[in-house]
């Protein structure tokens, strides 16, 4: 699973750390700092490779970042000392091992000249520096434990071209992707969607409470929606993959739509914590309803304030969908034969946030 933004901060972090020698006095370590300026994939969509023990992929992300090492002494002689022994740790290490811990480019800003830093400035010592420097890493962590055995080929690896199988639409919210959306309302109880980009943590926010339907464990749920416009997904969609990462703090529905036409037209998987369940469900002509077979899991919810990875598949009249790569609902219904637009889902959830959205046409 590709790592989080944060993730790769941190361990950028630890690189630059681990490269620093140790100073005699404990309280003057070098505290390090991390501001990203640009955050995008490697290898294929952030796939690399399949790793062999333990079996499972491997993924990387890559940060141009500025990495921020203060420096701390008890005087202003150590100061200088200081500096000059970091600024030597991190640009005299073997370039071979800095490519190995995914440092592919390190250097000293130029005209860096950083004035000495007094108590007022937070220090923890007498005297401080900063040392800036532009960093380029990849960071490519080695999973720790086994994806099982592939017992079939998942329908979202796909290829180049026109026939099936194309990628169609995949961001990271990097960038405000808001344009290539669409925001749709049921009518009901709760505030309208209010759907926001959060630039600094590259995520969307719905702050929004809107409901329709019923709370139970039910086909006939209403909400808000954010759907990838036609345009950019080339027309309606029939059979697809999406993937997405999405998230809530405070519980309510959280899920995806498909088939989408109108705010009375929808199939739907949603995942919902009050009345713990997991329900794939259908609005025709605004009468909401389970799937013809399937789909449905009781006293079941998700747990909040984690991210979840989800990955919807519709194939014809089949439809399944899964939570960090474990299929938990599945179902049929021959009726869904209307090709439709494709995104999130809220219900009744003004905690809800997403991050990732890559889909790809059957």
């Amino acid at each position: 699973m590709l790592a989080s933004v944060g993730d790769a901060i941190d361990a950028l972090a630890g690189e630059i750390s681990g490269l620093l020698s140790t100073p005699a006095n404990a309280s003057l370590t070098p505290q390090i700092s991390v501001h990203p300026n640009k955050s995008g994939t490697v290898g294929i969509g952030g796939f690399i490779d399949l790793h062999d023990d333990p079996q499972a992929e491997i993924w990387g992300r890559r940060l141009d970042a500025e990495v921020i090492v203060r420096v701390l002494a008890a005087d202003q002689a150590g100061l200088l000392a200081a500096e000059t022994q970091a600024t030597r740790d991190i640009l005299a290490a073997d370039p071979d091992f800095l490519r190995k811990r995914g440092l592919l480019r390190v250097r000293r800003q130029k005209g860096d000249k950083s004035d000495t830093l007094a108590a007022s400035d937070g220090l923890s010592a007498p005297f401080g520096r900063d040392i800036r420097f532009d960093v380029m890493f990849e960071h490519k962590p080695l999973p720790s434990q086994s994806e099982g055995t592939i017992d079939e080929v998942r329908r979202d690896i796909t290829q180049g071209g026109d026939g099936p199988g194309k990628l169609v639409y995949a961001t990271e919210f990097l960038d405000d992707p808001l344009a290539d959306f669409s925001v749709a309302n049921s009518g009901g109880q709760g505030t309208a969607g209010a759907w926001a980009y959060d630039a600094p943590n590259d995520q969307l926010l719905q702050t929004g409470t809107r409901r329709s339907g019923v709370a139970g464990l039910s086909g006939n749920k209403g909400g808000t929606f954010l759907t990838l416009n036609t345009g950019v997904a080339g027309g309606p969609l029939m059979n697809f993959v999406l993937n997405a990462d999405v998230r809530s703090d405070g519980g309510g529905g959280l899920g995806l739509v498909f088939r989408f036409t109108d705010p009375q037209n929808f199939a739907f998987a949603l995942l919902q914590t009050s009345s713990p369940l997991r329900v794939m469900g259908k609005r025709v002509a605004n009468s909401g309803d389970f799937l013809e077979t399937g789909g449905q899991a009781d006293g079941v919810g998700y747990p909040t304030g984690e991210w979840l990875r989800l990955r919807l598949l519709a194939d014809g009249d089949r439809f399944e969908l899964a939570i960090n790569e474990v299929t938990v609902l599945s179902g049929t219904d021959s009726t869904l034969t209307t090709p439709g637009n494709v995104g999130f889902f809220c219900r009744s959830n003004g905690t809800a946030r997403f991050r990732h959205f890559r889909l790809a046409r059957l």
